[in-house]
């Protein structure tokens, strides 16, 4: 954890940096893909989604690596429930792949579970990210700043924006999945 300005902004630097690697790992394998295979064009807003969905899907899981730290942000729920919520954490972004990688090549089927997993996204959204994950963060964080949270937080307001920011985020890119996924234009590109 960073104990200055200059190693919080290296901090960020550093999941910028794995995340646009994803990324552009990602956009690399497909074209090698759809060049190999001669796919058809795909529309910029399917490209965009497919991207997105994978990219954060794969840097989801590179830091899921860290059983530990998904503890620790975890902290106060049932050592079984913090397991089980791994686990299906972990599964839901395998699946969020591998559906994905179905969409982008218009698998119908996919694209219907990737709309359903959009959904779901969207009714779980508080279970996904509740306030006392970001709120562990912000005292993990604190503390590792060197700031006695021993009275609370002392920026007590940094839980609510973290958790707006990913609350937002994924209701907006679920939101964005369903509509593109359902636009009659993009419809008639899936086989059936």
């Amino acid at each position: 954890m960073p104990t200055n300005n200059h190693e919080l902004l290296l901090t960020i630097l550093d999941y910028l940096i794995q995340f646009v690697s994803v990324l552009l790992i990602s956009f690399f394998c497909i074209r090698y893909v759809d060049k190999k295979h001669g796919v058809k064009q795909r529309p910029m807003a399917l490209w965009l989604i497919g991207l997105f969905l994978l990219s954060f899907a794969g840097y989801d899981l590179l830091n899921f690596m860290d059983y530990d730290y998904y503890q620790l942000m975890f902290l106060g729920l049932p050592k079984w429930l913090i397991t089980l919520r791994y686990a299906f954490s972990i599964i839901l972004r395998c699946a969020t792949i591998y559906i994905t990688l179905g969409v982008l090549y218009f698998n119908e089927r996919a694209r219907q579970l990737l709309i359903a997993i959009a959904i779901f996204t969207i009714v779980t959204a508080y279970w996904k990210h509740p306030y006392s994950v970001f709120e562990n963060i912000a005292i993990m964080a604190e503390k590792a700043w060197g700031l006695n949270t021993s009275n609370g937080l002392n920026y007590p307001v940094y839980p609510w924006i973290s958790m707006f920011v990913y609350v937002t985020a994924d209701l907006l890119i679920a939101g964005i999945t369903i509509y593109c996924l359902t636009l009659p234009k993009v419809k008639a590109l899936f086989k059936k």
